[in-house]
This record gives structure tokens, sequence and C-alpha cells, in this order.
């Protein structure tokens, strides 16, 4: 049970690994969390995305987006 609790965020974080480590990099340069509301993820940059899902169907609808983004000073 408790290996499970402790795989689970092990995985999503080693599948995200890239964003957090772009995202440690430019913090320790200065950059700041700042909320832009729904937006299209920059395809140049690292992000983990959000999408809405069809409660009946269990599909994703619209587009995928970001509501945070990782800016310099």
């Amino acid at each position: 049970m408790i290996t499970t609790l402790l795989l689970i965020p092990w995985l999503w974080y080693e599948n995200h690994f890239g964003f957090f480590d772009q995202a440690w990099t430019e913090r320790d340069q200065g950059a700041e969390w700042h909320y832009v509301g729904m937006q299209k993820p920059d395809p140049d940059a690292e992000s983990i995305t959000l999408q809405c899902i069809d409660e009946d169907t269990g599909e994703p609808c619209g587009e995928r987006y970001v509501l945070w983004k990782l800016k310099k000073k």
C-alpha cells in the first residue's frame, strides 16, 4: 500500500523531469511564476498542460492550456 502511494507521485515526477529541471534552473536565474490565465502552451517551453475531460464519455475536450508561466524579472 505504501509502495503504491510513493510510486505514483514518483512516476509522475519522472515523466515531467524536464519541466522541473528547467523550472529550477530558471528560478535560480531570478525568474518568478506569473498567473497568465488560460493560454495555449508555448511550444518552445517545457510545460505541464491542463485539459478538460467530458464527464459522460471520459474523453478529452477542448485544447490543452497553461495557467502559470515562469518569467524572468
